[in-house]
């Protein structure tokens, strides 16, 4: 099987969501050689080498197009899947989801926006609802991170809770350190 990963936002550098679509690339890359992962990083800006994960079924598909331009080729059947020439299409962050002809799995990190209207503009939260809407009624399989999260999107958007699977993000066990001697002075 070939997947396509939404790796647009690893490139953008947009916070937390980047460092999650990051590790999952490194996590999924390793899984074997029967799979293949195309990370697919089509933006304006060239990626850098360093910003991807290495492996022997990683590929990059990262031609430099602008996003208006990747809209309109998806709209004629040239979206990232196409382009990737994969199986499956997993969409990532809140960018609108284009037309696919594969199956497609989306993460849908929270719905904060709901929830806390006043943290975010009025167009903040039209687009934010808008991209959810389309994600929620596309995908044939929904990840998120927390229980509390599959019971939103379920209340909020009408999903099937048995579409949606509770996948906590991961994290990178922390170094281990010595132990410090002594405390001093410190303030949280």
């Amino acid at each position: 099987m070939r997947a396509v990963l939404d790796y647009r936002p690893a490139i953008l550098a947009r916070g937390g969501i980047a460092v999650y679509v990051r590790e999952l690339a490194a996590a999924l890359g390793p899984t074997g050689t029967q799979h293949e992962l195309v990370l697919f990083a089509s933006h304006r800006r060239r990626v850098a080498t360093n910003e991807v994960p290495t492996g022997p079924n990683i590929h990059l598909f990262g031609a430099p197009v602008p996003s208006r331009l990747q809209t309109i080729l998806a709209r004629f059947g040239w979206g990232p899947d196409r382009l990737g020439r994969g199986d499956l299409l997993h969409w990532t962050d809140y960018f609108p989801l284009p037309p696919a002809r594969v199956p497609v799995v989306a993460t849908i990190h929270d719905v904060l926006f709901d929830e806390l209207p006043d943290c975010y503009t009025p167009s903040m939260r039209r687009g934010l609802r808008a991209a959810t809407r389309g994600i929620t009624r596309r995908a044939i399989r929904l990840f998120v991170p927390s229980t509390r999260t599959r019971d939103a999107v379920g209340d909020r958007y009408g999903v099937d809770p048995a579409r949606i699977d509770v996948v906590p993000h991961g994290v990178r066990p922390l170094p281990e350190a010595a132990p410090e001697r002594g405390y001093g002075y410190y303030v949280l």
